[in-house]
């Protein structure tokens, strides 16, 4: 049995940069900070012990009506929900985004991604934003 994957990644990045969250569903759910969730996503999907490598939903929500925040003010919240095989299990990672039109490097919500930004992978052919990796490839 691997080690917990929130273990893992504080060892990873550093214990001050995640947050792990109860949920009823028992997902493993950790709040990632925003300039980091690339590198995360990448450790999960090509180094980790049993990796994740399907990227299951990707989605965000709204959080500006809501009462209880995160870490202050969150005004959106980017919601990645990953899948490993070899585990059997999924992960659930959140990114915490403020501002009226926020973006990320990994996921670009605000309609439009950044000029420049879009691509194919390299493996499957698909569209993909860059820094975005790819979970398509092994």
């Amino acid at each position: 049995m691997p080690a917990s994957i929130f273990s893992a990644l504080c060892s990873r990045f550093g214990e001050q940069l995640f947050h792990e969250q109860l949920t009823r569903d028992e997902t493993p759910t950790i709040w990632t900070p925003q300039g980091k969730i690339i590198p995360v996503l990448e450790y999960l999907r090509s180094e980790a012990d049993q990796p994740y490598r399907m990227l299951y939903d990707l989605t965000a929500i709204d959080e500006r009506a809501c009462k209880s925040k995160y870490n202050g003010t969150c005004e959106f919240t980017l919601v990645y929900h990953l899948f490993s095989f070899e585990r059997n299990a999924f992960i659930r990672l959140k990114v915490v985004l403020r501002g009226e039109f926020p973006t990320t490097p990994a996921s670009p919500i605000s309609g439009r991604p950044p000029i420049g930004m879009k691509g194919k992978c390299t493996t499957c052919s698909a569209s993909v934003s860059k820094g975005i990796p790819c979970f398509a490839a092994s």
